[in-house]
């Protein structure tokens, strides 16, 4: 009795002692949110703990099956931390232990080998003994602590492997919510930055969309990305791709701007400037080793940076050149973040460059029109004789009516060549007095023309012999003639076409004199056809000009009202309004495309002038036109009702003509536009869809930027979520640290539970798994508590499948939950809308279940309830298993109070009775004690 006595107080000494220790670590693992900090700090208690110099802490990654060395000391030395390597499955301790979450102890290096212990990590040395304890998380192992012993063999047992497992359960809880910290506060670091870059796009898209000049516009985006990303050294470079050259037009080096025009030629410029002009890809090195496989170019006479990155700024669908900073002063000074903002402002700056180019080009098309003007008054004011006529065909029958008069023959012909073509077109053809007309044909090869465009030289036949030794042939129809004379009509540099004059009369019928004149005609008739062509050219330019400048009016208007919206519909509306008004129709619609199942989604739809409201998704028909417009990215217009081949949107009418263009934002095609004509085909031209797509260009661009902008308020909102979780789930651990006594715990987190889900409906189960009961220690349905005697969970139901699988059931509607299992309701309750269960785990094993249930609405439960949830039935299984173990205590020290009190009676009885021998004496004396006690 006295061994049993001493045994139960050394027990209760011991687990006493076993709850100061988890305290005192539970109580370190508070004060911190660091990951790291939590790791170390529970290392070196638990080498304190257990007089260890020896002990290590493993990292599981599940998804990419690696452990990392998170934690290690050796002959009480850190050692190195390792990259992680993967997991050696053959060792099935370590199968057990990750897997199934059950720990192991090994006495001696004999166990070890027994179990297939391959030997230390490379660089360590074989211990005596050691055990091993997984750390949970809320739904798997996490990794595990090792201690290990290398002065004497049996130095752990299954209490030490307890307190192990104990601490591994409390460990795990805590890196969870170090991770979640981590990551709530990284996503907010992100937000920040995505908001800070988001005001330097918008500052810089201001600016430039009141620039139409070239150069005006580098030097803002410039001046701006020096001042943001404080770069003393950058420089902008402008690619002149015909000439194979790129030419710096923005330099800044230590802080000085250089005014020199620096020019590079493509093939020196290495490797990495190479790729981005020819790829369109950007580049990042953070020192002079990741520099050196890129081969980017340095300027010589100076020093290579420590570290540089340079992003191409890319127009329509071409590179036109690039944007290159460099740091001087420290290795790796640009992260991702700096590139995905050089990257927006390049592709922004891309556009407003093209836009200055075509104006700039609009301007000098202008000027060269004036030019050309001025040199056609000149021209008209000395041809007198064609200075009345600018029009092409005219100057060519004024000349050949002429012809005619001053050669006194009705035999004239006139032809032009077409270089690109190679074709002759017959303009002015006059056989005995009759004016013919001859279809376009290819030249003979190596006749007359042929000849002519060799020598630039006239061509005489005097004879029917001649002509045919030449290889000149009849026009079907015609006569042959008797003598000819062919004279070239050169103009800039290059035969033009030829003047032919017959005779059928007369064999040499053509003088040196004639050919002479004719000479000169066709030399005064070359350059007046030029102007000509050159003035119905001028005039085709100048029409272009001014539409190319009310184009640019539009689309500049409407680029200024998209930089001030970061709205998705309000992009939408105002595209929709501009177009609207600028094609004067009431007829237009924009729609929202899906390209993975080819379905349009309308968003702005009016049709005689009304708004069409709400029309429901519908499948796009995958005909040529839509393949076209989707595939090709391209403008396309239907000139005729029969031409589109499809059904129209539903609750409008098929229009007569329409033309449909795509809007493109990160290389997909995420809308479509329309505009539809009821009155008259053909009713679009090459501008309007020219106009439309430089429109849904800039659109494209607007809406990328807005879903930029509602993704980064999306991620503002999920990290405010995560904190609101952590706040709740720390005020649940503060109140399940200060309390030790079971039911409090449990009625505790029930209470809170029912205040932050503002429900009236939750239950806390405790499940006896030796007896298979489940205990309904707290169960409230409809705001009021119930009383429900234990039920043993019935096989292959919800709750058993999170009892014995540690499963999370999520049923957010009646039919899920029949699909999970779930029969009906409990006697005396009502059928739940939507339900979520969660095992609660202490230790390594689950010890009972938290289920919540709606009553009022189906689909009440999403992934932010359910990781609450989860992450209290954490907490609450650590805290429930220190409260059944201080019970325990409680409860063996009373045990251990009272068999003392029996001793000492057994004592003073046995004494008395010593003292005895007298039968009747003992028998008194006995009967006495006993009455007495």
């Amino acid at each position: 009795n006295a061994r049993f006595a001493e045994g139960l107080a050394l027990q209760v000494e011991q687990r006493a002692g076993e709850l100061a220790l988890i305290n005192s670590i539970q109580q370190g693992m508070a004060a911190k949110l660091e990951f790291q900090a939590i790791v170390d700090g529970v290392g070196d208690k638990l080498r304190e703990v257990f007089a260890s110099n020896d002990l290590g802490i493993r990292w599981w990654d599940a998804e990419a099956d690696t452990l990392e060395v998170i934690y290690i000391i050796e002959h009480g030395r850190p050692l190195p931390k390792r990259p992680p390597a993967p997991v050696k499955w053959s060792y099935a301790p370590r199968r057990r232990l990750l897997r199934e979450g059950i720990g192991h102890f090994f006495g001696s290096q004999a166990e070890q080998a027994a179990a297939g212990f391959g030997g230390p990590l490379p660089g360590t040395d074989w211990c005596l003994s050691l055990m091993a304890a997984p750390i949970f998380g809320a739904r798997r192992v996490l990794g595990y602590i090792v201690i290990e012993n290398h002065e004497r063999e049996h130095a752990y047992g299954a209490d030490d492997l307890r307190v192990l497992t104990t601490i591994g359960a409390t460990l795990g809880t805590a890196l969870e919510n170090a991770r979640l910290f981590d990551e709530t506060q990284r996503l907010l670091k992100e937000t920040e930055a995505r908001n800070g870059e988001l005001a330097v796009i918008s500052s810089v898209q201001q600016g430039m969309a009141s620039e139409l000049a070239f150069q005006p516009i580098i030097e803002l985006v410039g001046d701006k990305l020096r001042e943001v990303l404080s770069a003393t050294d950058m420089c902008i470079w402008w690619w002149d791709e015909p000439a194979g050259e790129l030419r710096a037009v923005y330099q800044y080096y230590g802080g000085q701007r250089f005014t020199e025009r620096l020019v590079l030629k493509f093939a020196d410029s290495g490797r990495a400037i190479q790729r981005i002009l020819r790829e369109g890809a950007s580049y990042t090195a953070g020192t002079h080793a990741e520099q050196e496989p890129l081969d980017i170019y340095c300027q010589p006479g100076t020093s290579r940076s420590l570290s540089t990155v340079g992003v191409p700024i890319v127009g329509g669908q071409r590179v036109l050149g690039f944007v290159a900073i460099e740091d001087f002063e420290r290795e790796h000074a640009f992260d991702a973040s700096v590139e995905r903002l050089l990257k927006t402002l390049c592709a922004s700056m891309g556009v407003a460059l093209e836009n200055a180019r075509l104006f700039d080009e609009t301007q000098r098309l202008l000027k060269e029109t004036e030019q050309r003007n001025a040199e056609l008054a000149v021209i008209n004011s000395i041809q007198q004789g064609m200075g009345a006529e600018l029009n092409f065909q005219g100057i060519v029958d004024l000349v050949g009516d002429k012809l005619r008069e001053l050669f006194g023959t009705d035999e004239v012909n006139i032809r032009w060549w077409d270089e690109k073509t190679n074709l002759v077109h017959y303009l002015y053809e006059f056989e005995h007095g009759q004016r013919l007309q001859v279809a376009t044909a290819p030249p003979k090869p190596g006749g007359p023309l042929e000849q002519m465009r060799r020598t630039r030289q006239p061509i005489v036949f005097r004879s029917v012999a001649e002509m045919r030794a030449g290889g000149t042939t009849l026009i079907p129809g015609t006569d042959q003639s008797r003598s000819l004379v062919y004279v070239p009509i050169i103009g800039s540099d290059r035969m033009l076409g030829s003047i032919l004059i017959e005779n059928y009369e007369r064999d040499d019928a053509f003088s040196e004199a004639d050919v002479r004149l004719l000479q000169t005609i066709a030399a005064s008739m070359g350059t007046a056809l030029e102007n000509a062509r050159l003035f119905d050219e001028t005039q085709r330019l100048l029409k272009e000009t001014e539409a190319r400048n009310a184009e640019l009016a539009v689309i500049n208007s409407i680029q200024q009202g998209l930089v001030a919206q970061l709205d998705l519909n309000a992009v939408i509306d105002l595209v929709g309004d501009r177009l609207r008004e600028v094609f004067d129709t009431g007829d237009l619609a924009i729609a929202w495309f899906d390209e993975t199942s080819y379905t349009v989604t309308p968003a702005y739809i009016y049709e005689h002038g009304q708004r069409v409201p709400d029309v429901a998704p519908f499948p796009l028909q995958r005909s040529e036109r839509n393949l076209r417009v989707v595939q090709e990215r391209i403008a396309s217009g239907t000139g005729t009702r029969a031409e589109m081949a499809s059904a129209a949107v539903p609750g409008t009418r098929l229009p007569v003509s329409d033309l449909r263009a795509p809007v493109v934002a990160a290389g997909r095609v995420i809308a479509l536009v329309n505009l539809d004509n009821f009155e008259r085909e053909h009713a679009f031209s090459d501008d309007d869809a020219r106009l439309l797509t430089t429109v849904c260009t800039a659109m494209g661009m607007a809406l990328q930027s807005a879903q930029l902008f509602d993704e980064t308020q999306r991620l503002l909102k999920e990290t405010e979520a995560r904190n609101a979780e952590l706040a709740v789930i720390n005020s649940i651990q503060e109140g399940m640290a200060a309390e030790l006594n079971f039911q409090a715990i449990v009625d505790l987190v029930g209470d809170k539970l029912r205040e932050v889900f503002r429900t009236g409906d939750l239950g806390i189960e405790w499940w006896d798994e030796r007896n298979n009961l489940l205990h309904r220690l707290y169960v409230y349905e409809h705001g009021v508590r119930l009383t429900h005697a234990p039920i043993t969970p019935r096989p292959g139901g919800v709750e058993e499948r999170i009892l014995r699988t540690r499963w999370v059931a999520v049923a957010n509607t009646r039919a899920e939950q029949i699909a999970l299992g779930n029969t009906g309701s409990t006697p005396g309750t009502d059928w739940c809308l939507a339900f979520v269960g969660v095992p609660i785990v202490g230790g390594d094993r689950v010890i009972g279940l938290l289920a919540l249930e709606s009553h009022e609405r189906e689909n009440a439960f999403g992934e932010a309830e359910v990781r609450l949830l989860t992450t209290v039935a954490a907490s609450m299984g650590v805290a429930l298993e220190n409260a059944r173990l201080f019970d325990e205590t409680q409860r063996l020290l009373k045990e251990t109070e009272q068999r003392n009190a029996e001793l000492a009676v057994i004592n003073s009885i046995q004494q008395g009775v010593g003292a005895e021998l007298n039968f009747q004496a003992i028998v008194d004396l006995v009967g006495d004690k006993l009455r007495e006690v």
